[in-house]
């Protein structure tokens, strides 16, 4: 009786390491499955820079002469106010 009981118990024991290092290698198993699962990065696409069209400077015309022109023209106004202030003394 005694002998099988240690029998019995050596058989555990045994069963006991193999189920241990079955459940090891399980755990690690699903270890490397997990690492293996990293999500993976999505690739950022990249935006299209959209080109700015440039604008056409538009050449902005003389205006001297008619500058001038007003400036004659008030100077003109001007004699005649002081040749009629003249007259008028």
């Amino acid at each position: 009786m005694n002998k099988d009981v240690n029998l019995i118990k050596k058989i555990m024991k045994k069963n006991m390491k193999k189920n241990m290092k079955n459940m090891k290698d399980m755990k690690n198993i699903k270890n490397i499955k997990k690492k293996k699962k990293k999500k993976k990065k999505k690739k950022k696409k990249k935006k299209k820079k959209k080109k700015k069209k440039k604008k056409k400077k538009k050449k902005k015309k003389k205006k001297k002469k008619k500058k001038k022109k007003r400036r004659k023209e008030e100077e003109k106004e001007e004699k005649k106010k002081k040749k009629k202030n003249k007259n008028n003394d």
